[in-house]
């Protein structure tokens, strides 16, 4: 797969409140996938962490225009970088509108253990 380079940008809190932080990127140029939901990784300083990307609109939220975020499995940044590498790897699923936050929550789960599975990570229950 490969790699590209983002600024990581502010974003609403959303991630937060739902019990999955993101940190939101700056779609690079040449970012060509298709909207949905992925596993990948996230370079850091030149350490890599596993991380369930969301790359498209935010159907649940109203929010048409298509946003990058990512919620690093296991990791919190303090100081949050400024500038991030990283790499999609396996898509999970389209973009999708759920008929509340919560429900938006439950599926969150669901993709962060199926990024642990297609990443060849330890399962946590």
């Amino acid at each position: 797969m490969n790699t590209f380079k983002s600024r990581v940008i502010s974003g609403h809190g959303r991630g937060q409140l739902l019990g999955f932080p993101t940190l939101n990127l700056t779609i690079p140029k040449g970012l060509t996938a298709k909207h949905g939901v992925y596993a990948g990784w996230v370079i850091v300083a030149g350490q890599r962490f596993p991380g369930a990307f969301h790359f498209g609109p935010l159907p649940v939220f109203a929010s048409p225009k298509p946003v990058l975020e990512v919620f690093v499995l296991e990791h919190t940044f303090a100081p949050v970088p400024k500038v991030l590498s990283f790499s999609l790897e396996h898509y999970l699923r389209p973009v999708k509108n759920f008929p509340s936050p919560a429900a938006l929550s439950a599926q969150i789960k669901q993709d962060v253990a199926s990024t642990r599975r297609l990443l060849n990570l330890p399962q946590i229950s």
